[in-house]
């Protein structure tokens, strides 16, 4: 998406059932997708690791899950893990896509630390959420203007 930030995603994982099922009865599937620095180049071997859950483990995958120590399998400095979100302010197009009668949306991956993990744990994912939110537009507005000013000069 930018110069020193990498995409990673998966493919291939909304072949693998997650036991969600829409109010019409057809099946959700999901695949991954993150964004990470681009010298943290464990990050796909994460989203891997991530998705191997699901596939060979049958485990269910949804928005507002964590994923405890998926960052600390491939980083023991880190002592972060992955919070599987649903919003998607990069890439909008990717939700809600419908393919062979299912549903398939594309969860976004946010490395967490501890601390955030405890909050969702006290206060529930909807007000984490909220506060990612809110975070990440002032991020996005932060980038924007960067961006514009880059032109001006």
């Amino acid at each position: 998406p930018d110069i020193g930030i990498n995409t990673y995603s998966t493919i291939g994982l909304s072949k693998y059932p997650i036991d969600l099922i829409c109010e019409d009865g057809r099946e959700i599937r999901v695949e991954y997708i993150g964004m990470c620095n681009s010298d943290f180049h464990e990050f796909s071997n994460i989203v891997a690791s991530c998705a191997f859950n699901i596939i060979k483990d049958n485990y269910i995958c949804k928005p507002g899950m964590v994923a405890v120590d998926a960052i600390a399998d491939y980083c023991d400095e880190l002592e972060w893990n992955i919070y599987i979100i649903l919003f998607l302010y990069f890439w909008e197009n990717l939700q809600g896509i419908e393919y062979d009668n299912k549903i398939i949306n594309w969860l976004y991956m946010v490395p967490i630390s501890d601390k955030e993990l405890e909050y969702i744990n006290e206060y529930g994912d909807e007000k984490f959420e909220e506060l990612l939110e809110e975070k990440i537009l002032t991020c996005l507005t932060y980038i924007e203007n960067q961006y514009y000013k880059k032109w001006e000069q």
